[in-house]
């Protein structure tokens, strides 16, 4: 009662790198002061990580970043020393999923590849140079059960770029 945030952490002890994961599902909250019709309108409000979020990711993370001076809320960013990727489970609800695309400010100055993926299938390549503007991408994901995001990077293995998924969106 009365909590605004719930951390979960995880902590490893003896091992330096770990890709070991945990998972809750089917977790509930009892709501005292929001009607349920009330409270699924505003969780399905905003962004489509608000409704799907990423069930596997590899260097992969969710927060607020600047990209080209603007700051943005919620957004998916990619993160890699060689690929890193984000998994989603579409189920074949949605017919369109977009988003704004663009280097991340403050991160390594080197170009990425962005490769995404339908039901497993390349289907779309996008280059994210950081000195590019935002790119507004919409693809059709109509009858996609699995949507991934994987970044590649060539000529170099090491690096700490970034990109972001900014405003992403959905219609069903």
């Amino acid at each position: 009662r009365g909590v605004k945030q719930l951390r979960f952490q995880t902590a490893q002890f003896g091992v330096w790198s770990s890709t070991a994961s945990i998972g809750f599902a089917n977790m509930q909250a009892i709501e005292n002061s929001v009607s349920k019709v009330e409270n699924e309108a505003q969780s399905l409000e905003g962004t489509f990580l608000k409704e799907c979020m990423p069930y596997d990711m590899r260097s992969a993370q969710v927060g607020d970043v600047q990209m080209c001076g603007e700051n943005y809320k919620d957004v998916l960013v990619l993160t890699d020393s060689g690929d890193a990727w984000a998994y989603f489970n579409l189920k074949g609800n949605y017919i369109t999923i977009e988003f704004d695309l663009s280097h991340v400010d403050g991160t390594e100055t080197r170009s990425k590849t962005l490769q995404i993926y339908l039901d497993g299938e390349q289907k779309y390549t996008y280059e994210v140079r950081p000195e590019d503007y935002i790119q507004h991408v919409k693809i059709d994901v109509r009858g996609v059960k699995q949507l991934r995001f994987q970044t590649a990077q060539f000529g170099v293995w090491s690096s700490t770029a970034s990109i972001g998924f900014a405003n992403m969106q959905a219609t069903k």
